[in-house]
């Protein structure tokens, strides 16, 4: 494969039809070809590629909720590449480096100052009132957010996984905070510990957003081989005995310990308007532990948990 001269490169994961799990790699950017170079185990230290796009074939880039991955679309609404960034800025740092790949001239035209490429991604994706137009190239490129969309299938599976006498009603439920987390003292073993995080007025809760199968395109042959949020983990605010805070190598890592220990629940289904997410209520980690180990990537993320925590 012959490629032109390469203008950005990231490493981050990733994830296909083919391959729904996602991998380490490194994203080459070229001035015609995106290329995913991977190794085919954790063991391997060979690479080969792994999803490669020429950049015209690219129809859709799809900014997910508080831009956390970014999923690229093809000509055909099967051609799925996922890019795991699990941080809003490098979400913005790598849509910016597409567009102006693609259309220099139209990204500096005022495309740059767009609240998808410069605005606070969580916030825009968490409130309902917010309207973010999407950016259209000469080329009918669309980069656009499902916000919405995704933020009603989340709030929905996890009301339906509320208990309690103070659960509150759908349209009481707030959401503060969405973003990545790396559980340091999960039980999962040669799993990737990286879950979402979800803070509202009431509830915290962990979980695995899939970023290839969903939103499932209108019209399209695309099939979702797995649920749209996995392993949800809930817990009341109310029940949060005390929250530590320590720094450990560069992360700052949040410990919140719970009153009562989670037992083991019976296995709850709940189904989204769209139909397209099945969730555990209780997952593996969640069962074993009175407590959640989170190391944030970011810290003004974790600050402003700790702030409404304690508030």
């Amino acid at each position: 494969m012959k490629v032109e001269k390469l203008l950005s490169i990231f490493w981050l994961k990733t994830a296909n039809k083919r391959q729904p799990v996602p991998k380490p790699g490194c994203l080459l950017l070229s001035g015609s070809d995106m290329i995913v170079l991977s190794s085919e185990t954790n063991f391997d230290y060979s690479l080969s590629v792994f999803h490669h796009f020429n950049l015209l074939e690219i129809r859709k880039v799809q900014i997910s909720l508080a831009g956390q991955h970014v999923r690229l679309i093809g000509c055909t609404e099967d051609t799925v590449l996922a890019v795991f960034t699990h941080s809003k800025e490098l979400t913005q740092e790598f849509c910016r480096a597409l567009l102006k790949t693609l259309s220099p001239e139209k990204f500096f035209e005022g495309n740059e100052d767009h609240p998808l490429l410069s605005g606070d991604l969580m916030v825009l994706s968490l409130d309902w009132t917010s309207s973010v137009p999407d950016i259209v190239l000469d080329s009918g490129l669309h980069v656009t957010s499902r916000f919405k969309r995704v933020l009603a299938d989340l709030l929905y599976i996890v009301h339906g996984n509320m208990e309690g006498p103070g659960k509150p009603s759908l349209a009481n439920v707030f959401p503060l905070l969405y973003t990545s987390v790396k559980v340091v003292n999960s039980t999962r073993v040669h799993q990737d510990a990286i879950f979402q995080f979800l803070l509202t007025d009431t509830h915290v809760a962990l979980l695995r957003e899939d970023g290839v199968f969903h939103p499932v395109p209108r019209g399209t042959s695309l099939v979702p081989s797995q649920p749209q949020f996995q392993g949800l983990e809930l817990r009341r605010r109310s029940d949060i005995r005390c929250v530590l805070v320590r720094q450990k190598d560069n992360w700052l890592v949040v410990e919140i310990s719970f009153t009562t220990h989670k037992v083991q629940a019976q296995e709850k289904n709940v189904i989204s308007s769209h139909g397209s997410a099945e969730v555990p209520s209780v997952s593996d980690h969640g069962s074993k532990c009175d407590s959640w180990k989170l190391s944030f990537g970011c810290t003004s993320e974790a600050v402003t948990l700790i702030n409404h925590l304690c508030t």
